[in-house]
């Protein structure tokens, strides 16, 4: 086995002595390692938890974190091992774990499951919860009925009531999609910019620098000065009366 594996395989270990922690808490760790399938996450003590590489990544597929980035995330497991995720799947979701993921801003799954007045009924576990017409997406439908039965994800704006009444947003994490995505984007054409920059400048001499080369590698003519041949006395004077 090579260093990096062994590296992997010890880190793997580690996570699975986190048992100081419960199923619906949530943390803070710090990116270690960025596996194929999993990163591995400081939360302190002895151990690593272990999120999957899916929930790392934006829209596009392409990874948001690097090694050292800090992370918030909720346990969903700590069976085998300390498992985290940033979103709160549909069907595990308490009062308890949707305030925390209220109050952590994680995103939570929820299914649509009715149009009504001004907004969507919206079912998360047991719970209704109330999104806006003007939340459900960044664009305005003109068919409502469109995303009923659909199951999307949204963040919680509103915890009222001990969860009795919930208001949540689609909206807002498309927009914060939208707006890594576009960073992204001018990062790399930033990138592209400052490469193309440096290629210009160690390219081919410009017209001036060739005729700055060619005259300083082209003798100087005196007048009235001779050749002088090989071996012979240099008898050329300049004359600078």
């Amino acid at each position: 086995m090579s260093e990096p594996e062994e590296d992997f395989a010890a880190m793997f270990e580690a996570s699975l002595k986190a048992k100081r922690f419960e199923r619906g808490q949530t943390i803070e760790g710090t990116i270690v390692a960025i596996g194929p399938a999993v990163a591995f996450v400081d939360v302190g003590g002895k151990g690593e938890a272990t999120i999957d590489i899916g929930e790392l990544k934006d829209a596009d597929g392409h990874l948001e974190v690097a090694v050292g980035d800090r992370i918030q995330a909720m346990v969903v497991s700590t069976a085998g091992g300390l498992t985290l995720s940033r979103t709160l799947a549909l069907g595990a979701a308490t009062a308890q774990q949707l305030e925390d993921a209220f109050q952590a801003g994680l995103p939570v799954e929820g299914k649509v499951e009715r149009a009504v007045k001004g907004g969507y009924e919206v079912r998360i576990a047991r719970h209704r919860a109330f999104c806006p017409i003007s939340q459900i997406d960044t664009r305005r439908s003109t068919e409502p009925s469109e995303h009923e039965g659909r199951v999307y994800t949204f963040r919680i704006i509103e915890y009222k009531e001990g969860g009795k009444n919930l208001v949540v947003s689609r909206r807002a994490l498309l927009e914060d999609e939208e707006r890594a995505s576009a960073a992204l984007r001018l990062r790399r054409m930033r990138l592209g910019e400052s490469a193309s920059r440096t290629t210009t400048s160690t390219s081919v001499p410009t017209g001036n620098a060739l005729a700055t080369s060619a005259s300083l590698a082209t003798p100087v003519s005196l007048s009235g000065m001779r050749p002088v041949r090989p071996g012979a006395r240099n008898t050329n004077t300049p004359n600078f009366s």
